[in-house]
């Protein structure tokens, strides 16, 4: 067995493993209470963002904070609306959820002028934010680690496949999370699988998902040897998984995606073309999104990183899981949700 396979299937098993986790410092949040928070999603339909922004609510309620939504639906047009009804709202903090900071950067510089700090989610990854993030506005990021969980489905691909991967990963250029997604895959299958083969296809939000339903069986009889299909959100995959039975492709066709919304694990649990998800606890990082909120707003210094943790779901772990229930729970046993009030004073 190759060096890069052995390896892979040891990471493989630890990904799959349930998930501990250190809660992060406490600190003082009086000062945000009756402040007021824009969530500017960059598709507030997928499951995904629905699911976070259920927890921010349920969090922000506790804290006593306002939350408004306002789902830039997939445009950077009504991304940059949705920026400047807030600052022109005064919002204490506007929240993009993978809303590119390029697209909307004369938004930004009029929250700048105006005072109104701004938070990218799914943008920056976890750690010092970059030189690409204008400062002001930009306070902090939020989000999980996008290379990270590329990085766990390439270990997967390797070793589900022996090494012997013909991959295509489809990546999404106008979203900020999907670089790093796309980088960390890309470098962590070079690293382990040499003898893999890649085709990347950009299936861009603004041309619309529903694309791939014609697009995907294409790409079946243009080269038949394909027999892995990533896309890097489970967004993709509610087209994806139709097309591959209308391209007569089941037998043949494995997919591996991230963010385990529970639709995307029934179809995992059901073995039907899904064999992998990459999960980032998703209500949970909703929790976790505003306790970065909440730091900004009552004036604390925010993290470099909201730590919500990942796991693997496959085959091994699928069946000890309740789908029908909090997904919150698939992760691990830990009441984020009352560590999250300690850390507030709340408790």
């Amino acid at each position: 067995m190759a060096a890069g396979v052995e390896e892979a299937k040891q990471l493989v098993a630890l990904a799959e493993q349930r998930v501990s986790w250190e809660p992060p410092p406490p600190f003082d949040i009086s000062a945000a209470a009756g402040k007021t928070v824009w969530f500017i999603p960059l598709l507030g339909s997928v499951p995904f963002e629905q699911i976070l922004m259920e927890g921010m609510r349920e969090a922000l309620d506790a804290a006593g904070v306002n939350l408004i939504i306002c789902d830039s639906m997939g445009s950077a047009v009504e991304a940059a609306n949705c920026h400047d009804r807030a600052v022109s709202q005064q919002a204490d903090l506007v929240v993009n959820s993978g809303v590119s900071s390029a697209q909307i950067a004369p938004q930004l510089e009029n929250a700048a002028e105006k005072g109104v700090p701004v938070i990218p989610g799914h943008g920056p990854e976890p750690g010092p934010l970059p030189a690409d993030q204008p400062q002001p506005p930009v306070v902090a990021g939020a989000g999980h680690c996008n290379a990270c969980a590329g990085r766990i489905m390439a270990q997967f691909v390797t070793a589900d496949s022996e090494g012997t991967a013909n991959i295509v990963f489809f990546t999404v250029s106008d979203a900020d999370a999907s670089k790093p997604n796309e980088e960390g895959f890309l470098e962590e299958i070079e690293r382990l699988c040499p003898d893999c083969k890649v085709e990347i296809v950009d299936a861009p939000i603004s041309a619309g998902w529903d694309t791939l339903t014609t697009l995907v069986p294409s790409l079946l009889r243009e080269n038949p040897d394909i027999d892995y299909l990533v896309p890097g959100f489970d967004g993709m995959a509610f087209f994806i998984v139709p097309a591959v039975h209308a391209a007569d492709a089941v037998d043949r066709i494995k997919l591996v995606s991230f963010n385990a919304s529970p639709a995307v694990m029934e179809l995992l649990a059901a073995e039907d073309v899904v064999v992998a998800d990459v999960g980032a606890a998703i209500k949970w990082q909703g929790w976790g999104f505003a306790d970065q909120e909440l730091r900004v707003l009552s004036g604390n210094d925010p993290l470099e990183d909201i730590l919500v943790p990942m796991r693997l779901f496959t085959a091994n772990n699928v069946g000890e899981l309740d789908l029908t229930g909090d997904e919150s729970s698939w992760y691990g046993d830990v009441d984020y949700q009352s560590e999250y009030k300690k850390i507030w004073g709340l408790e």
